[in-house]
């Protein structure tokens, strides 16, 4: 059994599933729920101020050790192997290098890895020299319906991308690394164009691998409603990820019945992506990471740097509101 410490025991962690019906279908929401699906895991460690949130994980591991903060001294650490980071981000520093220091063989953080690049390229460098492995969870990376839409892309299906529009909430340094992450996965190398903002949160990206697509990010007010959503504009269709990245329109253009000799792109596809498996994804991944010696679909090194990306962007954007 792959040995599991629970760093932060909130929402991500074990709380969506018992706010929704995730134990009625194949798959999970949490890190919880998805290592109790793939199996092959057993939770030994526990740590949250909140008992309530532990009491979750102990009802499922009722002998994993529980403590209210990782400085809690007074029972001996179990042997960990994986060390999952679902804590409040500026409680990230902290709890990689407790974790390093209580020799796991991985780390799975949420993200962003910490919000700030200098401490995060410090953590790695340690986490490379102690040979542990470091992922983050953007977890549309283990999405299959985005990995088949970006094999799609790859093959050429849509023609050459000419312009990309991306809305989001809750800052550019918190879901933007999701967009940037997306956005790198599907074209590769991303590069923040930080003199091409403004201070209304209007953001501008370069994607070398298509250097003429004007790609413009926009931070949206949460206080409305959530949301985060990425439209592609491509040569011969238009592919939107919406709801959250849980459902692919696609619009391909067709002869207008009325208006002879222009095309519309009113040939709509919808596809409703599976939100409950891309965890139990991630994890499966993790467990032939220590079963089959497997490699991370993207490992920390890849996340932090697009994570840069996005810390970039927010600094200016912080100088443009002082």
């Amino acid at each position: 059994m792959i040995r599991v410490a629970l760093i932060g025991c909130g929402a991500i962690a074990a709380g969506y599933d018992a706010k929704t019906n995730a134990r009625e279908v194949d798959g999970a929401l949490t890190h919880l729920g998805a290592l109790l699906n793939i199996g092959g895991f057993q939770v030994v460690l526990c740590v949250d101020p909140d008992e309530s949130k532990t009491r979750r994980v102990k009802e499922n591991f009722p002998e994993a050790v529980e403590v209210r903060s990782v400085h809690d001294l007074n029972v001996e650490i179990p042997k960990l192997d994986l060390a999952v980071i679902s804590s409040p981000t500026e409680l990230h520093e902290e709890h990689v290098d407790f974790c390093l220091k209580n020799g796991v063989s991985g780390i799975f953080c949420e993200k962003p890895f910490t919000s700030n690049y200098e401490i995060s390229s410090r953590l790695l460098k340690l986490a490379n020299r102690n040979k542990v492995q470091v992922g983050v969870n953007y977890f549309r990376l283990w999405d299959q319906g985005l990995l088949a839409l970006k094999k799609e892309i790859a093959d050429g299906v849509y023609g050459r991308l000419t312009s990309a529009n991306g809305w989001f909430v809750k800052g550019i340094s918190h879901n933007g690394p999701h967009m940037i992450v997306l956005l790198a996965d599907f074209f590769g190398e991303v590069q923040a164009t930080p003199n091409q903002m403004n201070s209304r949160g209007d953001f501008s990206v370069r994607l070398l691998s298509e250097p003429q697509a004007n790609v413009s990010l926009k931070e949206l007010d949460k206080v409305d409603y959530n949301f985060f959503e990425l439209e592609l504009f491509f040569e011969n269709a238009i592919v939107r990820l919406e709801d959250g990245g849980r459902r692919i329109r696609r619009r391909f253009a067709s002869s207008h019945t009325v208006y002879t000799g222009f095309a519309y792109p009113e040939d709509i596809q919808s596809e409703n992506l599976d939100p409950f498996r891309a965890l139990p994804a991630a994890w499966q991944n993790w467990r032939d990471v220590f079963e089959k010696g497997a490699f991370l679909v993207r490992d920390g090194t890849w996340c932090v740097e697009q994570e840069k990306v996005a810390f970039e962007l927010d600094k200016t954007f912080s100088s443009f509101k002082e």
